[in-house]
């Protein structure tokens, strides 16, 4: 079953499943890293973007890794460490 990805969805997909009391918040924070560390993952070879880095040519990883710093950028926060936003939802309810 499809269900709407918002705190309300979730209250309401708890609710269908018999909860009662059922409820959902947003919980939002930034995961910080540094630059290095953050670009270590992939080319490390850890999970399925680091296979997919690791299996390149020594050029194309070049092309990957100016990309990569293309697009963090508008994340580097004041102290040089990426503040990556996340966001996750988290529900409770009873059982009668």
């Amino acid at each position: 079953m499809d269900w709407a990805r918002t705190a309300d969805g979730l209250a309401e997909l708890l609710g269908g499943a018999w909860f009662i009391a059922a409820e959902a918040s947003e919980l939002a924070w930034d995961h910080r890293a540094g630059v290095e560390e953050w670009w270590s993952g992939a080319a490390g070879g850890v999970a399925t973007v680091g296979l997919v880095v690791t299996s390149q040519d020594p050029e194309t990883v070049v092309r990957i890794r100016r990309e990569y710093e293309r697009l963090s950028a508008e994340f580097v926060a004041g102290d040089g460490r990426l503040a990556l936003p996340h966001l996750a939802l988290l529900g409770s309810g009873r059982r009668p």
